[in-house]
């Protein structure tokens, strides 16, 4: 709502009590009201988003010994057997300082 306090005014308005008992009273309302087989499939739905995404998308790593790699998913075409999860190609990439 436009006018209504948010953020650090609302912070500031309210006590830190006020936040301490809506955080203990968030999942019970949500649980006493949908259920817990909601909270379940909720909970599934983002596992496979998580898996989905992390099957198909590319991702840049930065290891722990330095540098910067490109993890790339990869789907061999007409595997012997069904993959449950791609190849993972891991690609250097050059870096600025030489």
């Amino acid at each position: 709502m436009p006018g209504a306090a948010g953020g650090r005014e609302l912070a500031r308005r309210k006590s830190r009590e006020y936040f301490v008992e809506l955080g203990k009273q968030g999942d019970a309302t949500t649980r006493d009201r949908y259920g817990t087989e909601y909270l379940k499939e909720l909970a599934q739905r983002g596992g496979e988003a998580n898996r989905k995404r992390y099957h198909t998308q590319p991702r840049t790593i930065h290891p722990w010994y330095g540098g910067t790699e490109r993890s790339v998913p990869y789907w061999p075409p007409r595997s012997t057997k069904r993959r449950k999860r791609p190849l993972y190609i891991r690609i250097e990439m050059e870096d600025g300082e030489t």
